[in-house]
């Protein structure tokens, strides 16, 4: 590595030390975990100071003069290593547009013009992408699937969007593990219990939409869409519903995110327009954040 390299590398480590201080000079740690764009900026310029800079402009000459050294997050311009343990594999790094069509391809397990083994650690059976991995096979990623596997079957049809249980950070496949761990326990009555302060009756999981009495999707959800005027491929497809004899618990799962979301600061005026038209009727108004 050059003198001329490594004063470049150090001035751009700088630079974003520089624009992360002005970032959050005045910011409350409250009010920046609120602002997904000003997250996304401060995580871009980590990126750079913990290394991922580095891994793209000099890891191949520090790999040449010690080949047997490990640099932990050692991407190249063009690979990504498996992140198992001890696992060698290196795999064509991922860009975003390669992720939407590998979702697609395990929505409807056809994409044309894509191959997709060359993001794959084939002895793992993983997709490796920049911050996480995909299961090859959904079934690696919940638990309970040869045991539960005709219910399982019947939910993923009913399910609206499918790929995101093949994710390593799903929060659908951490819906399932943990609900149906409490019903196949028999646990779930006595945990709603606890969070509502009464007795739970008969309590019935839907997972996503499907019901498991009705064996098809619920049918007060399908009202509520209708009453809404809901697309089918737009749909409400809450994480889960809870129904008992007298109440009805809406689930949504958080995994590593948190869970306020101010409407007034999320979304541009375009998107809150939208998002209030598709989700009120008649004096029912989403006006307020959804903090409030």
């Amino acid at each position: 590595m050059s003198k001329r390299d490594l004063r470049l590398f150090l001035m751009k480590v700088l630079e974003a030390i520089e624009k992360i201080e002005r970032y959050i000079d005045s910011l409350s740690f409250e009010d920046f975990v609120k602002n997904e764009m000003m997250i996304d900026a401060v995580i871009r310029n980590l990126e750079i100071i913990v290394g991922n800079n580095y891994g793209e402009r000099f890891y191949e000459e520090e790999h040449k003069n010690y080949p047997d050294r490990k640099i932990i997050g050692s991407e190249t311009v063009d690979t990504i290593i498996c992140p198992v343990i001890e696992c060698e594999t290196r795999v064509k790094k991922m860009t975003k547009g390669v992720l939407r069509s590998l979702d697609t391809y395990l929505e409807k397990g056809e994409y044309k013009g894509k191959n997709f083994d060359q993001y794959l650690c084939k002895e793992h059976k993983i997709y490796i992408t920049l911050t996480t991995f995909i299961y090859e096979d959904l079934r690696d990623n919940l638990l309970w699937y040869d045991v539960d596997k005709d219910l399982l079957d019947r939910i993923i049809v009913a399910k609206r969007i499918k790929a995101q249980l093949h994710h390593d950070n799903s929060e659908d496949a951490v819906s399932w593990n943990v609900f149906r761990f409490l019903e196949r326990t028999k646990m779930l009555s006595g945990f709603l219990e606890e969070l509502h302060n009464s007795p739970v009756k008969n309590p019935e999981v839907i997972y996503w939409s499907y019901s498991q009495s009705q064996q098809k999707v619920w049918d007060k959800l399908k009202e509520a869409r209708a009453e809404f005027g809901e697309r089918s491929q737009e749909s409400s497809e809450p994480d889960l519903i809870i129904k008992s004899e007298d109440v009805l618990f809406l689930i949504e799962a958080k995994l590593t995110a948190s869970n306020k979301i101010d409407f007034n600061k999320t979304y541009t005026a375009k998107d809150k327009a939208e998002r209030i038209r598709r989700y009120s009727k008649g004096n029912y108004l989403l006006k307020k954040s959804v903090e409030d």
